[in-house]
């Protein structure tokens, strides 16, 4: 099992950082951006000690469906979540001998800026296709 978390939307308070359960460790914390690919000012930031966010996603004006059954846009790092979740399920599923710690890994490591992650947006924006790529060459690894 792999646990992918909302980061939280206290960006926009006094609080500003990460939440629970999105601060502890062994969970894959989700922050929001918007489609300019800058962080949403609502996005929880930093934990002590710790890159909080991991990873970010769509989650500024996200259309969802509402209680009316009409298309809307929201915001909310609950939206992001659920978006990379999809996307993690998707990798998973086409590498099915790898560890949740090496799925986790591979989202990371395939992040737009995991060489030098940020306190607002951690290891970035996710690169599915080259996670993908890099969990081939571990499957192949791990068969030789």
């Amino acid at each position: 099992m792999l646990l992918v978390v909302s980061a939280g939307n206290e960006g926009g308070t006094t609080w500003r950082n990460v939440t629970f359960p999105s601060d502890a460790d062994n969970v894959l914390a989700v922050g929001a951006i918007d489609k300019k690919k800058k962080k949403s000012i609502f996005s929880s930031a930093g934990a002590q000690g710790k890159v909080k966010p991991e990873v970010v996603s769509l989650g500024s004006e996200c259309a969802v469906y509402n209680a009316k059954g009409q298309i809307e846009l929201v915001d909310g790092t609950s939206f992001a979540t659920p978006i990379l979740a999809g996307w993690i399920s998707c990798l998973w599923q086409a590498l099915p001998s790898l560890t949740n710690r090496e799925i986790y890994r591979l989202v990371v490591e395939s992040s737009s800026l995991y060489n030098k992650p940020d306190a607002d947006i951690g290891y970035g924006i996710p690169d599915m296709q080259k996670a993908y790529k890099s969990g081939l060459r571990l499957e192949h690894q791990k068969k030789n």
